[in-house]
């Protein structure tokens, strides 16, 4: 059982359910834990008092969510990919390479838009992170996906690199990456997305086991 993938996914979800428990005042959660690049930038010694929350927010803004496809779209990303991947590197390396990946796409959306006022939520990030490291360790291992159908459950089986094809065709679609009533520009939202895939892959690379240790591939 992938424990770590199952609480993130719960997380998510609980914090989704709360988002959306405070109806208008939904806006200040994601100005006060989203990520805000203007926010960032110091123009008196009292600004530099701000960075360690502003550092926290590094982390918050990849369990808010803006929408219902928002966050399913990563949900569905990050079971297809993480649970194997959980269960080849291990709970510790998982959550290193998670991590890694979702803060490497909170600082390249500052370093992007540096002057942006507009808030980045959303678990996109780490979870590109998970299919860059998936499709370099385990780049032709077929990943399974259970849906509901009028005629009960099916399952869809394609192959790592396919399914992070059909992920790279989905970030342009509106809505599943954007930041709903925050959103920036697709180009830009595209770009912390891939910042966090190159991350999962460099992250894999740090954990993957050496000296003789193998990782076994996942299994369907």
């Amino acid at each position: 059982m992938p424990w770590l993938l199952a609480i993130l996914i719960l997380a998510n979800i609980v914090t989704f359910f709360w988002e959306v428990s405070l109806g208008e005042q939904l806006h200040l959660v994601a100005s006060d834990w989203g990520v805000i690049p203007v926010y960032w930038l110091a123009q008196t010694g009292a600004d530099f008092l701000e960075w360690p929350h502003l550092s926290l927010s590094l982390f918050t803004f990849q369990f808010l969510h803006a929408g219902w496809l928002h966050l399913l779209s990563n949900l569905v990303f990050a079971w297809v990919f993480g649970a194997d991947l959980e269960r080849a590197i291990g709970f510790w390396r998982f959550a290193i390479l998670y991590v890694i990946s979702g803060l490497v796409a909170g600082v390249a959306y500052i370093v992007l838009v540096p002057n942006s006022a507009v808030p980045l939520v959303g678990a996109s990030g780490a979870v590109a992170g998970l299919l860059g490291a998936h499709v370099l360790l385990f780049p032709f291992t077929p990943l399974s996906l259970w849906y509901p159908t009028r005629r009960g459950w099916r399952k869809k089986t394609l192959k790592a690199m396919q399914w992070v094809g059909l992920w790279f065709v989905l970030q342009w679609i509106p809505g599943i990456t954007s930041i709903g009533l925050f959103m920036q520009s697709g180009g830009i939202t595209f770009a912390t997305h891939m910042m966090g895939f190159i991350a999962g892959m460099v992250a894999a690379v740090m954990v993957y086991p050496s000296h003789g240790l193998k990782v076994k591939p996942p299994t369907v």
